[in-house]
Protein backbone atom coordinates (compact mmCIF):
# COMPACT_ATOMS: atom_id res chain seq x y z
CA UNK A 1 0.00 0.00 0.00
CA UNK A 2 0.81 3.29 -1.05
CA UNK A 3 1.56 6.17 2.08
CA UNK A 4 -0.54 9.32 0.99
CA UNK A 5 -0.67 11.84 4.07
CA UNK A 6 -4.24 12.30 4.10
CA UNK A 7 -5.34 9.86 7.48
CA UNK A 8 -9.43 10.18 5.64
CA UNK A 9 -7.78 8.24 2.51
CA UNK A 10 -5.72 5.77 4.37
CA UNK A 11 -8.58 5.31 6.72
CA UNK A 12 -11.37 4.55 3.54
CA UNK A 13 -8.83 2.21 1.75
CA UNK A 14 -7.13 0.17 5.00
CA UNK A 15 -10.82 -0.61 5.76
CA UNK A 16 -12.32 -1.08 2.08
CA UNK A 17 -9.22 -3.74 1.36
CA UNK A 18 -9.58 -5.85 4.86
CA UNK A 19 -13.71 -5.69 4.41
CA UNK A 20 -13.40 -7.75 1.94
CA UNK A 21 -11.35 -10.56 2.91
CA UNK A 22 -12.59 -13.73 3.01
CA UNK A 23 -13.97 -15.35 6.53
CA UNK A 24 -12.00 -18.20 6.17
CA UNK A 25 -8.85 -16.37 5.69
CA UNK A 26 -9.24 -14.54 8.31
CA UNK A 27 -10.07 -17.49 10.22
CA UNK A 28 -6.92 -18.92 9.59
CA UNK A 29 -5.40 -15.84 10.37
CA UNK A 30 -6.33 -15.57 13.91
CA UNK A 31 -5.92 -19.24 14.12
CA UNK A 32 -2.28 -18.41 13.20
CA UNK A 33 -2.21 -15.50 15.73
CA UNK A 34 -3.08 -17.17 18.42
CA UNK A 35 -0.22 -20.18 17.84
CA UNK A 36 2.00 -17.21 17.55
CA UNK A 37 1.23 -15.70 21.00
CA UNK A 38 0.22 -18.43 22.84
CA UNK A 39 3.91 -19.35 22.85
CA UNK A 40 5.08 -15.96 24.07
CA UNK A 41 2.87 -14.51 26.80
CA UNK A 42 3.67 -15.34 30.20
CA UNK A 43 2.35 -17.38 32.28
CA UNK A 44 -1.47 -15.80 34.24
CA UNK A 45 -1.31 -12.91 32.69
CA UNK A 46 -4.51 -9.96 32.08
CA UNK A 47 -5.19 -9.76 28.93
CA UNK A 48 -6.90 -6.90 27.46
CA UNK A 49 -8.17 -8.51 23.97
CA UNK A 50 -10.63 -7.34 21.46
CA UNK A 51 -13.60 -8.96 19.30
CA UNK A 52 -12.72 -8.62 15.77
CA UNK A 53 -15.55 -7.15 13.31
CA UNK A 54 -15.28 -6.50 9.59
CA UNK A 55 -12.40 -8.33 8.78
CA UNK A 56 -9.92 -7.96 11.88
CA UNK A 57 -8.03 -10.69 12.95
CA UNK A 58 -9.14 -11.89 15.92
CA UNK A 59 -6.82 -14.27 17.89
CA UNK A 60 -8.36 -14.31 21.28
CA UNK A 61 -10.97 -16.74 21.35
CA UNK A 62 -8.33 -19.65 20.27
CA UNK A 63 -5.99 -17.94 22.47
CA UNK A 64 -8.15 -18.46 25.29
CA UNK A 65 -8.55 -22.25 24.70
CA UNK A 66 -4.78 -22.52 24.33
CA UNK A 67 -4.31 -21.14 27.39
CA UNK A 68 -6.46 -21.64 29.99
CA UNK A 69 -3.86 -19.79 32.68
CA UNK A 70 -5.25 -16.42 31.15
CA UNK A 71 -7.55 -13.88 32.07
CA UNK A 72 -8.94 -12.00 29.25
CA UNK A 73 -11.19 -8.81 29.58
CA UNK A 74 -12.91 -6.93 26.93
CA UNK A 75 -13.62 -3.31 26.20
CA UNK A 76 -16.31 -1.61 26.80
CA UNK A 77 -16.88 1.40 24.96
CA UNK A 78 -18.54 5.10 26.63
CA UNK A 79 -19.21 7.37 24.02
CA UNK A 80 -20.37 10.69 25.77
CA UNK A 81 -16.40 10.26 27.55
CA UNK A 82 -14.76 8.60 24.37
CA UNK A 83 -12.99 6.28 26.86
CA UNK A 84 -13.58 2.38 27.44
CA UNK A 85 -13.47 0.27 30.68
CA UNK A 86 -12.60 -3.48 30.34
CA UNK A 87 -15.05 -6.51 31.58
CA UNK A 88 -13.67 -9.87 32.21
CA UNK A 89 -17.46 -11.24 31.10
CA UNK A 90 -19.76 -13.60 32.67
CA UNK A 91 -21.10 -14.79 29.84
CA UNK A 92 -21.52 -14.47 25.52
CA UNK A 93 -20.41 -10.91 24.11
CA UNK A 94 -23.29 -8.98 22.86
CA UNK A 95 -23.48 -6.45 20.18
CA UNK A 96 -23.22 -3.27 21.14
CA UNK A 97 -25.10 -0.29 19.91
CA UNK A 98 -22.44 0.55 17.28
CA UNK A 99 -22.48 -3.21 16.00
CA UNK A 100 -19.14 -4.25 18.35
CA UNK A 101 -19.36 -6.95 20.65
CA UNK A 102 -19.20 -6.37 24.19
CA UNK A 103 -19.46 -8.26 27.12
CA UNK A 104 -22.72 -6.76 29.45
CA UNK A 105 -21.91 -8.75 32.71
CA UNK A 106 -18.99 -9.56 34.34
CA UNK A 107 -16.25 -7.72 36.51
CA UNK A 108 -14.13 -4.64 35.67
CA UNK A 109 -10.22 -5.26 35.00
CA UNK A 110 -8.69 -1.85 36.37
CA UNK A 111 -6.13 -0.49 34.41
CA UNK A 112 -3.12 -1.43 36.56
CA UNK A 113 -4.40 -4.96 36.85
CA UNK A 114 -3.75 -5.12 32.82
CA UNK A 115 -0.53 -6.98 31.52
CA UNK A 116 -0.41 -7.08 27.99
CA UNK A 117 -3.32 -5.51 25.80
CA UNK A 118 -4.05 -6.64 21.48
CA UNK A 119 -4.10 -3.82 20.15
CA UNK A 120 -6.54 -3.39 16.45
CA UNK A 121 -5.60 -1.10 13.99
CA UNK A 122 -6.60 -0.15 10.64
CA UNK A 123 -2.74 0.55 9.88
CA UNK A 124 0.92 0.32 11.67
CA UNK A 125 4.57 1.15 11.09
CA UNK A 126 7.94 -0.99 11.90
CA UNK A 127 8.15 2.28 14.61
CA UNK A 128 4.88 1.41 16.42
CA UNK A 129 2.81 4.14 15.02
CA UNK A 130 -0.69 2.93 14.43
CA UNK A 131 -3.66 4.16 12.66
CA UNK A 132 -6.87 3.32 14.07
CA UNK A 133 -10.44 4.40 13.24
CA UNK A 134 -10.11 7.63 14.89
CA UNK A 135 -12.33 7.95 17.52
CA UNK A 136 -9.42 8.36 20.18
CA UNK A 137 -10.85 5.21 22.35
CA UNK A 138 -7.47 2.95 22.49
CA UNK A 139 -5.30 6.53 22.40
CA UNK A 140 -6.68 7.60 25.76
CA UNK A 141 -6.89 3.93 27.46
CA UNK A 142 -3.12 3.27 26.18
CA UNK A 143 -2.23 6.47 27.77
CA UNK A 144 -3.49 5.11 30.98
CA UNK A 145 -2.13 2.05 31.43
CA UNK A 146 1.59 1.92 32.88
CA UNK A 147 4.28 2.24 30.63
CA UNK A 148 5.56 -1.66 31.37
CA UNK A 149 2.21 -2.91 29.89
CA UNK A 150 3.25 -4.98 26.71
CA UNK A 151 1.10 -3.32 23.68
CA UNK A 152 0.60 -5.79 20.52
CA UNK A 153 -0.52 -4.53 17.70
CA UNK A 154 -2.66 -7.46 15.70
CA UNK A 155 -2.77 -7.08 12.23
CA UNK A 156 -1.97 -8.72 8.68
CA UNK A 157 0.93 -7.98 6.71
CA UNK A 158 -0.27 -5.56 4.09
CA UNK A 159 -1.47 -3.57 7.01
CA UNK A 160 2.47 -2.19 7.70
CA UNK A 161 3.54 0.72 5.94
CA UNK A 162 6.57 2.53 6.49
CA UNK A 163 4.99 5.93 7.66
CA UNK A 164 2.19 7.00 9.24
CA UNK A 165 0.94 10.80 9.64
CA UNK A 166 1.08 10.96 13.54
CA UNK A 167 -0.19 13.45 16.35
CA UNK A 168 1.39 14.12 19.73
CA UNK A 169 -1.52 12.04 21.63
CA UNK A 170 -0.95 9.10 19.67
CA UNK A 171 0.74 6.26 21.57
CA UNK A 172 3.35 3.72 20.36
CA UNK A 173 2.70 0.36 20.04
CA UNK A 174 5.80 -1.97 21.71
CA UNK A 175 5.07 -4.69 19.73
CA UNK A 176 3.48 -6.37 16.38
CA UNK A 177 1.94 -9.79 15.95
CA UNK A 178 1.29 -10.02 12.05
CA UNK A 179 -0.46 -13.00 10.35
CA UNK A 180 2.35 -14.64 8.75
CA UNK A 181 3.50 -15.93 12.15
CA UNK A 182 5.91 -13.10 12.62
CA UNK A 183 6.18 -11.30 15.74
CA UNK A 184 8.49 -8.02 15.92
CA UNK A 185 9.62 -6.09 18.76
CA UNK A 186 9.03 -2.12 18.02
CA UNK A 187 11.35 1.00 19.16
CA UNK A 188 11.55 4.44 17.89
CA UNK A 189 14.67 2.92 15.24
CA UNK A 190 11.69 0.07 14.05
CA UNK A 191 11.67 -3.73 14.13
CA UNK A 192 14.46 -4.63 16.75
CA UNK A 193 13.75 -8.19 16.73
CA UNK A 194 11.64 -10.91 14.60
CA UNK A 195 10.44 -14.31 15.48
CA UNK A 196 8.69 -16.65 12.79
CA UNK A 197 5.77 -19.08 14.04
CA UNK A 198 6.99 -22.23 12.40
Amino acid sequence: MSEPDDKADLRARARTRREALPADGVAEASARLARCLGARIPHGASVAAYAGCRGEPDPAPELASLRPDLTFAWPVAHPKSRAMTLRVPDGPLALSRYGIPEPRDGHILPPDAVDLVLVPGLLFTPFGDRLGFGGGYYDRFLGALAKEVTRIGIGYTWQVIDRLPIEKHDIRLTHLALDDGRQAVLSRAGATTEQTDD
